[in-house]
């Protein structure tokens, strides 16, 4: 929310901008349970009553709210490119991570067996994705829906080139170099667009860590099915926030 120490540099003067041009308009509270964890996030109109300003009443933060506060905060920045619009299927931003929800959908699977190149048309897992400045992670869900607890069960994505850790092994392919926003139709034309060519770990149930062409077979027996086996997914015994503040921890 905004500071009293900026609310008093605004109401002497002491800003760099106008006085007349300055508005308190928006107002985030941060709930905690015990003092540190925090709880909640509620967004706050402000509204002015007898020239001072007032916070009204809240509302849990929702999508159009984070846009809208990235966008301000885009303006203080003073970005030559404007308001940066929120990425479709953006979870998390931070400075050491950004994290989104890639949707299962159609699409090729390029692999390399030996030294010959081939693709098959199925339907990949839903995936979360996260980058930070060790690389790519990846993990997978048992629905579509676009996750909106942190408590939500993730599983090992069920694909070659991932380690243990849920890093992606992304060996000669071009990647982004960053983590940010902007990064991620990088990441996830590194994903999509680039050959798998190893097993790293077990990734999918009955099927070996070093079992490549049995894993690739799978692949190929999927063609033209629908909607990836839940049954067949590895769990990580993790949930999707254990996973994300582990990430966050290792990328600071």
């Amino acid at each position: 929310m905004t500071s009293a120490p900026l609310l008093n540099a605004i109401q002497s003067g002491r800003s760099s901008q106008p006085l007349a041009a300055l508005r308190t308009t928006l107002a985030l509270l941060f709930h905690t349970a015990d003092g540190k964890s925090l709880a909640r996030l509620t967004a706050h109109q402000v509204f002015v009553e007898r020239g001072k300003p007032q916070i009204g009443p809240g509302n849990l933060l929702t999508p159009e709210d984070e846009a809208q506060f990235a966008a301000l905060l885009n303006g203080i920045r003073g970005s030559a490119s404007g308001p940066l619009l929120l990425p479709d299927g953006l979870l998390v931003s931070t400075p050491t991570l950004t994290a989104w929800h890639l949707r299962e959908a159609i699409r090729p699977m390029h692999f390399r067996h030996g030294k010959r190149d081939f693709s098959v048309r199925v339907t990949w897992p839903s995936l979360i994705l996260a980058a930070t400045r060790r690389g790519l992670h990846l993990v997978a869900t048992a629905t579509n829906a676009r996750p909106t607890a942190e408590s939500e069960p993730v599983f090992m994505p069920p694909l070659p080139n991932v380690w243990a850790d849920t890093r992606l092994c992304s060996g000669t392919a071009i990647t982004p170099g960053t983590w940010d926003m902007a990064s991620i139709d990088g990441w996830n034309a590194c994903l999509l667009d680039s050959c798998f060519t190893h097993s790293n770990t077990a990734c999918i149930r009955g099927v070996g860590a070093n079992e490549v062409d049995k894993g690739q077979a799978f692949w190929r027996g999927r063609r033209g099915k629908g909607a990836f086996p839940a049954a067949r997914l590895l769990p990580l015994g993790l949930t999707l926030g254990q996973w994300l503040r582990r990430l966050a921890n290792d990328g600071e």
